[in-house]
């Protein structure tokens, strides 16, 4: 362990030995760093007592100075590690607590990207740092993600988190059967690490957008046969649907699905699930992305009435929670690199008016 030859180089140095401190020192760099950090106040001081120019030290005082809300210390130190220390892989850690820091503590993230670019140059087969680098590109909005996960399509399928986020963007491409293949050849949820922890919901996220997408471009009988598969989610995925979440917009095209083939007393069912009935009453509004699938299904059902008052407790709640600020509730757990709340919450809304607009269209048009 570093640490116990930087506290002996301090304790020579404190008795007058500086031949004996010089040698603790290098002894100390050479010295496996692997699972070594500073706790106590003692070991920063005896990392600080090193040279500036040992870049173990500046190492492990990076990460210390980090943890304490020393940023610029921080900064700092990893700074001369990543640009002197001789071995690779430090370089790259100090590059990734660069990277972070710039976008946590600077507010930099193009910056963050470009150490994350020169991590990446160092170690291309590091599975965790291209999960880094994608989502501070989709923070950035950059294009091309589905290239590069393309390219790196080896390593991506190492992670769970990588293999979702690849399987939405080839929905997005048009290539839901690769990305449902994707899905049904592995079970998630089993690795050790990181890599297996994905923030609550996106599973089911994906491989409802996964079967839509199939359901989309088949026949009535192939298309209720994916709606039927998305709302009972395969146990590989290791995601289940809460008890209390109503998938209105599938139930909604499976009830689509049922009508067209026929299947009248079906479509009424999945209908009234979407819309939230019960007996002849409506619940209380849902007041999110699924809201205007319940008010599809109402329609669909002929109680314009009912479709009409959701509609506008729906248009209330986006503008009652359009003057509330954010809090951090609104930033999903497990997410790398989030957005801030008010953007994640800005974001819904929007798309929930755009839902809203495109309904009022759809009704002018009748």
């Amino acid at each position: 362990m570093p640490l116990v030859h930087y506290h002996a180089a301090l304790l020579h140095e404190r008795q007058d030995r500086p031949d004996q401190a010089r040698a603790a020192r290098r002894t100390a760099q050479q010295a496996p760093l692997e699972g070594c950090r500073p706790v106590r106040l003692e070991d920063v001081e005896a990392l600080e007592a090193a040279d500036a120019e040992d870049t173990t030290a500046r190492f492990l005082l990076g990460g210390w100075y980090a943890a304490v809300g020393r940023v610029e210390d921080a900064f700092a130190a990893s700074w001369s590690a990543a640009a002197h220390d001789p071995r690779a892989w430090v370089r790259v850690a100090a590059l990734r607590a660069l990277g972070a820091a710039s976008c946590t503590a600077y507010g930099d993230a193009e910056a963050g990207l470009a150490y994350l670019e020169r991590a990446r140059h160092l170690a291309p087969g590091d599975a965790e740092l291209l999960v880094e680098y994608d989502r501070l590109r989709v923070l950035l909005g950059h294009e091309g993600r589905l290239a590069l996960l393309e390219e790196n399509e080896a390593l991506v399928l190492e992670r769970d988190d990588l293999t979702l986020e690849y399987a939405a963007l080839l929905v997005a491409d048009g290539r839901a059967g690769r990305a449902q293949g994707l899905l049904l050849g592995r079970v998630l949820g089993q690795g050790e690490g990181a890599g297996s922890l994905v923030p609550e919901g996106r599973v089911l996220e994906v491989w409802d957008a996964t079967m839509i997408a199939l359901a989309d471009g088949s026949s009535p009988a192939d298309a209720l046969t994916f709606l039927c598969a998305a709302l009972a989610p395969p146990a590989c995925l290791g995601e289940e649907r809460p008890p209390s979440a109503v998938p209105a917009g599938l139930l909604l095209r499976r009830g689509a699905a049922r009508a067209r083939l026929g299947d009248d007393a079906g479509a009424t069912d999945d209908w009234e699930a979407a819309a939230g009935l019960t007996g002849d009453a409506v619940t209380a509004p849902r007041c999110d992305e699924q809201t205007v699938s319940a008010i599809r299904a109402l329609l669909a059902l002929g109680r314009r009435a009912e479709a009409d008052r959701l509609t506008t407790a729906f248009s209330e709640w986006i503008d009652e929670e359009a003057a509330i600020p954010a809090t951090a509730d609104w930033t999903r757990p497990g997410e790398l690199f989030p957005p801030e709340p008010q953007q994640q919450k800005d974001a819904l809304l929007a798309r929930c008016r755009e839902q809203l607009a495109a309904l009022a269209q759809e009704r002018r048009s009748e």
